[in-house]
C-alpha cells in the first residue's frame, strides 16, 4: 500500500473521529441518490430487481444506523470500502460522473477517490457492490456493479 494511500485512509477517519469528539455526538451515514446512473435504475427496475431493491434499502437502513467510526473499521463484507482512483479509472472504466467533475464543487469535496458498499454481505447471492462518491458522512451511490470486478 503506498504512502499517499494510507495517508488518505488515515485522513478520513480522522476527520470522523475528530467531527465526534468536538461535538460529542456520533455521525451516521446518509445517503443521497440524486446522482445514480441510468443504469442503477434499470438494475433496479430490472425483473430480478425486486431483491436488490429491496436489499439496497435495507443496507441503506442498516448502514445509516452505525457510527460513521464503526463503519469504516468494519470488514469490507459490511461497510465501507475506499478504492484508489487509479483503480478505480482501470476497473471501474469511470471517466467522469455528472455532478462531481473536477472543477465542481461537489467533484471537488468528494476527491478523486470512490467508495462501495456490498449489497448483499458475504457475496451472497450475489457479488454486487453499490458504488458512489463519499462527502463528509453522506454517501452518494452513483452505480450498481452485480460482478466481482471490484475487488
Amino acid at each position: 500500500m503506498s504512502n499517499q494511500k494510507k495517508q488518505d485512509e488515515k485522513s478520513t477517519k480522522d476527520y470522523f473521529i475528530s467531527q465526534i469528539r468536538e461535538k460529542e455526538k456520533r455521525l451516521y451515514l446518509s445517503f443521497n441518490l440524486g446522482f445514480t446512473e441510468p443504469s442503477f435504475c434499470d438494475i433496479l427496475d430490472s425483473n430480478d430487481g425486486n431483491n436488490h431493491h429491496k436489499q439496497l434499502h435495507n443496507r441503506m437502513i442498516e448502514m445509516s444506523s452505525i457510527d460513521m467510526v464503526e463503519l469504516l473499521m468494519r470488514r469490507k463484507t459490511s461497510g465501507l470500502e475506499k478504492i484508489d482512483s487509479e483503480k478505480a479509472v482501470k476497473t471501474l472504466k469511470v471517466k467522469s460522473i455528472k455532478g462531481f467533475g473536477a472543477e465542481e464543487t461537489r467533484g471537488k469535496l468528494a476527491g478523486k477517490d470512490w467508495w462501495f458498499m456490498r449489497l448483499y454481505t458475504n457475496n451472497n447471492p450475489l457479488p454486487a457492490r453499490v458504488v458512489g462518491k463519499l462527502i463528509n458522512q453522506t454517501f452518494y451511490p452513483i452505480f450498481i456493479r452485480l460482478d466481482h470486478s471490484l475487488d
